[in-house]
């Protein structure tokens, strides 16, 4: 945090397992009040690998732990794309598919990075059908594509294919951020 020069508390757990420290800190991080509302994670870029040890059934599972835990999810795909902490967005814009209503944090992230109001795209959807040719279509320019994050089916019998289809999804995008809102308001009248 120092090389960052960022202010923060850490957090250290011990445990048996990537799985259960990953659900350990989502359950325990933070100090006192100052607890945190969202979880940030990469796209596991090689979920289909058996031997990769963040596999598709701990991505899907932590998924299913922030919601339980009622706390949003940002999850980057292509993060080696994203700027550096001190880098910015070049000129362009950001565009949003907002496909659900669950808090408004997807409408709120694109005025963080300090871009002009005037660039940020906001295009809403109703229905996921062809959603991937139309979001390449209509965003293939864009410098970072915000798109809801659907939740896993209750049937863990369809992870896998949850997981086949945020890949879908988001295929052909250089940039792009899966945003799952955990169901509480963060826009309101008063924002």
């Amino acid at each position: 945090m120092g090389t960052e020069k960022t202010k923060g508390f850490c957090q250290l757990v011990v445990s048996s397992s990537l799985r259960d420290g990953v659900s350990h800190l989502i359950q325990s991080a933070g100090l006192g009040g100052m607890k945190h509302n969202t979880v940030l994670m990469a796209w596991p870029e090689a979920w289909k690998r058996g031997d990769n040890p963040f596999s598709w059934r701990n991505f899907v599972d932590t998924v299913r732990d922030t919601t339980a835990a009622q706390q949003a999810l940002l999850v980057a795909k292509n993060v080696d794309l994203f700027p550096q902490n001190q880098e910015r967005f070049s000129d362009g814009h950001i565009d949003v598919w907002w496909i659900v209503h669950d808090g408004g944090l997807l409408m709120l992230l694109p005025f963080l990075p300090r871009v002009r109001r005037n660039q940020s795209n906001v295009r809403r959807m109703h229905t996921a059908v062809k959603l991937n040719g139309v979001v390449l279509s209509k965003s293939q320019e864009a410098q970072l594509v915000l798109l809801n994050m659907p939740g896993p089916p209750k049937n863990r019998q369809g992870d896998e294919n949850y997981m086949e289809f945020l890949e879908v999804l988001t295929e052909g995008l250089n940039r792009a951020l899966l945003v799952r809102g955990s169901g509480r308001e963060v826009v309101t009248i008063y924002s």
